[in-house]
């Protein structure tokens, strides 16, 4: 069979075309992918909320025994200061103050995640060699974060829930809840945390 030359260049063009436009959107979608990207590595509204928690805090802190909830709590007062990161990408908190009259210091730090669309705490204590971790979202008022997660004691695993709700600029409640068995939510800690002006 005999092919024109006309015929083969025709061809050659229409292949040359065809590479041209599929390497043009492979290269479109190249530019778009790294687009998203860069947004995903910005802070964004989610990190909006870690300015309102920077600056130095005094609080009052009462802590109950979950072995006696109707016990009157332990109180006490501590300190804290907290600083923007990396560009604000996260917030930490360093912590000093006292637990049922025992010396204590903490260190925490905060995140959210643009992709999962999720807020993850990461914290330390004196009084313990665990990292503790816990996951959870804003509330639709901007001003309540929920964050759930686990400690690991002796006995086993047991679920917690942290509320900290802005009640001003100024005012911040934090609320540590321990997740009985038959699912109870048994308030262990309360803080109210002022802004030092």
């Amino acid at each position: 069979m005999f092919t024109s030359k006309s015929s083969v260049t025709a061809v050659l063009a229409c292949l040359c075309i065809a590479n041209s436009a599929s390497a043009q959107q492979t290269t479109n979608n190249q530019n778009a992918a790294m687009r998203e990207m860069m947004q995903r590595m910005m802070p964004g509204d989610g990190h909006k909320i870690f300015a309102k928690m920077a600056g130095k805090w005094t609080s009052k802190m009462k802590v109950w025994n979950s072995t006696a909830p109707t016990a009157p709590p332990m109180e006490s007062t501590g300190e804290s200061e907290s600083k923007l990161v990396l560009g604000g990408r996260f917030v930490l908190e360093e912590a000093t103050g006292s637990v049922m009259r025992i010396p204590m210091q903490r260190m925490s730090i905060l995140g959210y995640d643009n992709l999962t669309k999720t807020y993850t705490l990461i914290f330390y204590s004196s009084m313990e060699t665990a990292t503790n971790i816990a996951t959870g979202t804003l509330d639709t008022d901007g001003r309540t974060l929920t964050l759930r997660g686990e400690f690991t004691e002796p006995q086993g695993k047991y679920g917690f829930k942290n509320v900290v709700r802005m009640e001003s600029d100024d005012v911040h409640v934090f609320e540590s809840y321990r997740v009985m068995p038959d699912g109870m939510e048994l308030k262990i800690i309360e803080q109210i945390s002022t802004r030092v002006k």
